[in-house]
């Protein structure tokens, strides 16, 4: 059988330990520094300055507000990004604690997971103010969207994530392909530029494919909740409910599948 317990039911009895996971990379990684969790902060502002002075200022993207617009996608990548890289170890890299201990094994990745969400979320200090400076018009309304896409995002993530991480164990070459293909997909994803632009240069098959990407709808959302203070086309909130959902299953099937085998592979 594939599941031998009820998995929500299992993992919830491990919550503790998931937490503990998040706040033991937080110590590890933090860990001597001077200035702590503010490396969160600081790290997203220099990426921005770096693509702002490359694409907003030299190469004069036509995007009104550019550092905002750059803020509102490059968070979440760094987010998606973030958890990938973190997670796709997790199981290799844990082999003391996959071989002798029981647990559900998700809960690696899952951990890395969360650790770069409060990241992600504690990076709204600078996302916030960003836009009160710039001027972008406020609605209160598309606020109350912006949990609905973050736990979206999450879905996303830990799907892929998960899906990863189990690969990895069996094929170690996983975490360096990882590496190139999340610089090519960061380019497949309307950060830099505005997806108008694609939408107006590819047409067909072309289009359909740019589209498959995950992280496009899911950075158009942000751009319209939090850039464009609008609310996003309904078929892109299906599209990217559906892609998330689908997402998750692949990644838990595929994860659930390679587990019994973990501790003779580590």
């Amino acid at each position: 059988m594939l599941f031998r317990s009820n998995p929500l039911r299992e993992f919830y009895e491990y919550r503790e330990l998931l937490l503990n996971l998040v706040a033991k990379e937080y110590k590890s990684k933090y860990k001597g520094t001077v200035f702590g969790f503010l490396w969160s902060l600081v790290v997203p502002l220099i990426m921005v300055g770096v693509y702002w002075f490359a694409f907003g200022y030299l190469m004069r993207a036509p995007i009104d507000d550019f550092p905002v617009y750059l803020l509102s996608g490059l968070l979440p990548w760094t987010f998606f990004s973030g958890s990938l890289m973190g997670g796709v170890s997790s199981i290799s890299s844990n082999a003391s604690l996959v071989k002798k201990i029981y647990f559900p094994r998700e809960i690696l990745p899952l951990s890395t997971v969360l650790f770069n969400m409060v990241h992600f979320l504690l990076s709204f200090v600078i996302l916030l103010p960003a836009l009160a400076i710039f001027g972008r018009p406020f609605r209160l309304e598309l606020y109350l969207l912006l949990p609905f896409v973050i736990i979206l995002q999450l879905t996303l993530t830990c799907g892929v994530t998960l899906l990863v991480a189990a690969w990895n164990v069996f094929f170690r070459d996983v975490q360096h392909l990882l590496e190139v293909l999340l610089m090519a997909w960061f380019f497949m994803t309307p950060i830099i530029y505005a997806y108008d632009q694609v939408a107006g240069t590819l047409r067909g098959p072309l289009l359909i494919l740019y589209n498959i990407n995950p992280m496009v709808g899911v950075t158009e959302l942000y751009h319209a909740v939090l850039y464009g203070a609008r609310f996003p086309a309904l078929l892109a909130v299906l599209q990217s409910v559906i892609s998330a959902v689908v997402w998750l299953a692949l990644g838990f099937l595929a994860f659930k599948r390679a587990e019994p085998r973990f501790a003779e592979e580590v």
